[in-house]
C-alpha cells in the first residue's frame, strides 16, 4: 500500500490498526461460511474499501494541512458514515477536533472527544487516552473542573500517559487555589516525561509558580 503518513506523528500506530482489521477470527468465520471462493471475494472487497478510507484519510489530511476547514469536514463525514468501523475514523476524529477548537467550536470538539470516549473498539484504547486528556483541558479551560476531574480520575491509569494526566492535574489544582497539591502534580509530571519529549522548561515554570501560571492560563 502507498505510504501516506510520513509526516503524521501517529503513523506507526495507524499501520497497527489497519493489520488488525480483519483478524484470523474473522477470516475462520468467513471460510467457514462461504467457503474459499467467498473468502476471496470478501478479501479483494476488503482491500477495496481500505483503498478506499485510505484515500479520503489522505485528502482529509492534505486539506486539514491546508486550513480548508470546510472540505476538511466533508471528508471526516465520508469516512463516519461510509468506514464506521474503519481504524481511519478514530484518527480522524482527533484530527476533526482539533480543527473544530481552531475554527472557535469547543462544543462540537468536546462532542468529538466524547464519542471516541463511547468507542467499544479495542483498537481505539490508544486514542482515548489522548482524547480523554484533551478533553480534560478542553473542559478545565471553559471552567468546568468538576467534569475535567471525573474524566481525569476515570482515565488516569496508563503509564504511557502519566505526564500528562498528571500535568493536566496540575492546573486544575492550581486553578482552585491548591499551591501545594498542583506541585505534586507537576513534579509528578516531571518525573514520569520521558526524555525528549514535551516542554519541560513549562513544567518546571509551572511547578514553581502554580497558582500564577494557573491565572495566565485561564486568561489565555
Amino acid at each position: 500500500m502507498v505510504e501516506i503518513y510520513d509526516d503524521h506523528e501517529q503513523s506507526e500506530r495507524v499501520r497497527d490498526w489497519i493489520k488488525e482489521n480483519g483478524s484470523a477470527v474473522v477470516m475462520g468465520i468467513v471460510l467457514a461460511i462461504s467457503g474459499l471462493y467467498g473468502w476471496k471475494f470478501w478479501q479483494n472487497a476488503e482491500q477495496d474499501s481500505q483503498a478506499q478510507v485510505a484515500a479520503e484519510f489522505q485528502n482529509l489530511t492534505l486539506t486539514l494541512d491546508d486550513e480548508r476547514f470546510d472540505q476538511a469536514f466533508t471528508h471526516f463525514e465520508t469516512i463516519r458514515a461510509e468506514y464506521p468501523k474503519s481504524a481511519y475514523l478514530p484518527m480522524s476524529q482527533l484530527m476533526i477536533a482539533r480543527a473544530r477548537l481552531q475554527q472557535g467550536q469547543p462544543d462540537l470538539a468536546e462532542t468529538i472527544y466524547r464519542d471516541i470516549l463511547g468507542a467499544k473498539a479495542k483498537s481505539t484504547e490508544f486514542i482515548q487516552f489522548i482524547a480523554a486528556e484533551r478533553l480534560a483541558r478542553l473542559l478545565l479551560h471553559n471552567g468546568d473542573s468538576a467534569a475535567a476531574e471525573v474524566i481525569l480520575d476515570k482515565y488516569d491509569n496508563n503509564e504511557a500517559f502519566a505526564s500528562r494526566f498528571s500535568e493536566v492535574r496540575g492546573d486544575l489544582l492550581a486553578t482552585r487555589g491548591d499551591a501545594d497539591g498542583a506541585r505534586e502534580a507537576y513534579q509528578k509530571a516531571l518525573d514520569s516525561m520521558e526524555s525528549g519529549t514535551g516542554d519541560r522548561r513549562m513544567l518546571e515554570l509551572k511547578r514553581d509558580n502554580p497558582v500564577s501560571i494557573a491565572a495566565v492560563t485561564e486568561d489565555s
